[in-house]
């Protein structure tokens, strides 16, 4: 039996929903981050689900340059496709990325040449 997720986002982008055929490719990861540490540009292969655990990450969005904070105990949705970046907070921060529709071989986060302007 062949089955398929839809995932409806409201952000600075506006409506969004993205559609899985298959999501039965699933990767979980538990990523610690150092306060101030910066992630390069990136996008994901698919939608990724974040959940701050400890200290806070800060979400930078690069087609928009706008930042979103997540503390502990809060969590977002990327829907995979969009450029961005992240910053630990002054403690870093304990996240738990579900990765879904996950490819079968290579990487989860595919990085991005920085082109923004954002600082």
């Amino acid at each position: 039996m062949k089955s398929s997720i839809r995932i409806k986002i409201k952000d600075e982008h506006g409506n969004r929903s993205v559609r899985l055929e298959d999501p039965s490719r699933v990767a979980v990861a538990r990523i610690t981050v150092q306060p101030a540490a910066k992630f390069p540009m990136h996008t994901h292969p698919g939608p990724v689900i974040v959940s701050v655990v400890e200290g806070q990450l800060t979400y930078l969005d690069a087609a928009t340059c706008s930042e979103r904070v997540y503390p502990a105990g809060t969590a977002f949705v990327d829907t995979g496709g969009d450029v961005h970046s992240a910053i630990g907070g002054p403690t870093g921060a304990v996240l738990v990325a579900t990765f879904l529709g996950a490819p079968a071989t290579g990487p989860l986060t595919l990085p991005v040449a920085d082109q923004t302007a954002c600082t």
